[in-house]
């Protein structure tokens, strides 16, 4: 503690109780300025992190590192026994949770003294426990499904990876030789698919991505101008487009939405999005995107979080299927994903850079993204980036 910068520390804190103030006055006084509060709650987390950097003793940072897994198991383990439901608000003692459960008095005590070291669960005295924000979120189906997700699926991945880019010499990873193929055989994608739990659970976490908080989701202005749409044109393109929830959701958006819109999705994917009732304005097509795109002169040509699960090799290659359908001067491409920072990366996106880099796949600062479009043959026009976060829609064109 003797070697610790005081003089930083204090520029920390005054950095810190100015946001909380900032914070505290627009929550007060401009309560709908949703954009402005998630900015300054991102700032005052950051700012704690960064104030907790300097007060934990580099040791103790170590050793927290090396057990951070077990809040994820000590979670996993909550929900198969349904202990986010039994904790209600207004507490409940160990020994009832234990005759509630089933379980041994010494697992649940356990469980319990991981969920409320991380302030998922709260402790109101000895062996008595209430429910927290956090915790009751995590009775919602899909967000418990995310954590058995990130825990059956993606942590033995984790583990493997290490070993495997021991053994190929630290190479990139890609879409068929990664950590992913080494442990199981075959891609992230077949080997859920082998276990409908498990792809249940996957799809059923994924779908937490269509219930985004709106100032986290970038607004692209698709309304900016339909003069140029004839009715009888393809309008949009979704390619990769799961289900077709993105282009229900642009629909009831935008009611006028002229033109027709198509989505492309694996012929398996198709075949689940003819039971999801879409409107008929939207044409159903198997399609694989690094194949040539069958769709000729529409005015955007969407992705929709896909190029964070490639590698640059088949970004590039979806990128230049698109080349022989392009109307030059008129059609667009617009690649909604991450644009993580090139400096001052937030965790929970570096976090998700590296599930992706296991799969052979990757997220992207904006630097990467305008390379991979380069190679791609096209060069971005604009980036519309959310109010709060990483997300962002990247327009671009064709090079000439």
């Amino acid at each position: 503690m003797a070697n610790m910068d005081h003089e930083n520390l204090r520029h920390l804190q005054a950095a810190f109780n100015a946001s909380i103030d900032d914070f505290i006055k627009t929550a007060s006084e401009d309560g709908d300025n949703k954009g402005r509060i998630a900015e300054l709650q991102e700032s005052i987390t950051n700012q704690a992190t960064m104030i907790q950097a300097e007060l934990v003793p580099p040791i103790t940072r170590i050793l927290q590192m090396s057990w951070g897994a077990s809040i994820n198991l000590a979670a996993r383990v909550a929900i198969d026994l349904d202990l986010f439901n039994k904790i209600p608000e207004s507490g409940i003692g160990l020994d009832e949770l234990v005759e509630k459960t089933g379980a041994s008095r010494n697992i649940v005590l356990r469980i319990l003294r991981m969920l409320t070291a991380s302030h998922i669960v709260a402790e109101m005295a000895q062996d008595t426990y209430a429910a927290t924000p956090v915790s009751k979120l995590l009775t919602v189906p899909e967000l418990r499904d995310l954590i058995k997700m990130t825990h059956d699926n993606m942590h033995p991945i984790l583990s493997a990876t290490p070993a495997y880019l021991r053994k190929t010499g630290f190479k990139d990873m890609s879409s068929t030789a990664n950590a992913c193929v080494d442990l199981y055989g075959v891609p992230f994608w077949e080997a859920i698919a082998r276990d409908p739990e498990q792809m249940a659970a996957f799809q059923s976490a994924m779908a937490t991505q269509e219930n985004l908080p709106p100032e986290t989701v970038p607004q692209y202005p698709f309304s900016e101008d339909f003069s140029d749409i004839a009715p009888d044109s393809v309008h949009l393109v979704d390619v990769g487009g799961g289900r077709g929830f993105a282009l229900r959701d642009l629909l009831d958006k935008y009611p006028d939405f002229p033109g027709r819109l198509v989505l492309q999705e694996y012929p398996s994917v198709i075949e689940d999005a003819k039971k999801a009732n879409l409107s008929s304005r939207i044409d159903l097509m198997p399609h694989d995107a690094t194949h040539p795109q069958p769709i000729k002169g529409a005015k955007y040509y969407y992705f929709r979080r896909v190029f964070h699960t490639w590698p640059d090799v088949t970004a590039i290659a979806a990128l230049k299927a698109l080349h022989g359908a392009f109307k030059k001067g008129y059609s667009k491409v617009l690649i909604q994903d991450e644009v993580i920072r090139d400096v001052g990366c937030e965790p929970q996106k570096a976090s998700q850079d590296i599930s992706m880099m296991m799969l052979g796949a990757m997220e992207r600062s904006e630097g990467q993204w305008r390379e991979v479009l380069r190679e791609g043959g096209f060069e971005i026009v604009r980036i519309v980036r959310a109010d709060v976060g990483g997300l962002g829609v990247i327009e671009a064109e064709l090079v000439e």
